[in-house]
């Protein structure tokens, strides 16, 4: 655009906010922290007939000495899931966005906790204008607070040194009714991603 490169992508827009936490999750102790990404490797791939990436791969280690995994997609019909999991010292959280979140213990304990309904666009506009009336002393995301994701999000990229064509032979149309609307589907995507947020193949 006007000359720029401009990295628009389920990373870089869609799914933009979930990377995000993951940052703020590896962030310092101090509330408003996010990880600083020191090192990223990464595979990008895409379906679509686009000049970016619709699929990616990630691991990006923090200055903190965290290793993050993550992977998105725009290539994967019907239902999808979005979660996050934490491994700590004494237990691991995962959060099933929009369900509950799941502490398990390493002494073998279980808990789960429903999570009330939760409007994140709501919710997201009106801290904002308790901040512009004065009620909250800064926005919950600052332009200042976001350059580590977009680090992480340009590294990725350049990490990747190339986005590789998926063979249409494993692409296939998906047809939403509800939404009356066409979607490209990567075979066996889902367990792709599965086996490398697990076991980092």
């Amino acid at each position: 655009m006007d000359g720029r490169v401009v990295l628009d992508s389920c990373f870089g827009n869609a799914m933009a906010h979930f990377v995000h936490n993951m940052l703020f999750w590896a962030g310092g102790t101090e509330l408003f922290s996010w990880a600083q990404p020191s090192a990223v490797r990464a595979e990008l791939y895409r379906a679509h007939a686009i000049e970016g990436a619709d699929t990616f791969f990630v691991e990006a280690d923090t200055a903190t000495g965290i290793t993050l995994l993550f992977a998105l997609s725009h290539a994967c019909a019907g239902a999808s899931t979005q979660s996050e999991t934490i491994l700590c010292d004494r237990a691991t959280l995962t959060y099933l966005v929009g369900q509950h979140v799941e502490i398990r213990w390493n002494d073998g304990r279980v808990e789960t906790h429903p999570l009330d309904p939760f409007d994140p666009l709501v919710e997201n506009h009106l801290h904002y204008f308790r901040y512009l009336r004065g009620e909250r002393p800064r926005p919950a995301t600052t332009l200042t607070d976001s350059r580590p994701f977009v680090m992480l999000n340009d590294l990725a990229h350049v990490s990747s040194g190339r986005i590789a064509v998926i063979p249409q032979a494993h692409v296939s149309h998906a047809r939403d009714e509800k939404e009356q609307k066409d979607y490209l589907h990567v075979t066996n995507l889902a367990g792709t991603l599965e086996n490398f947020l697990i076991r980092g193949l």
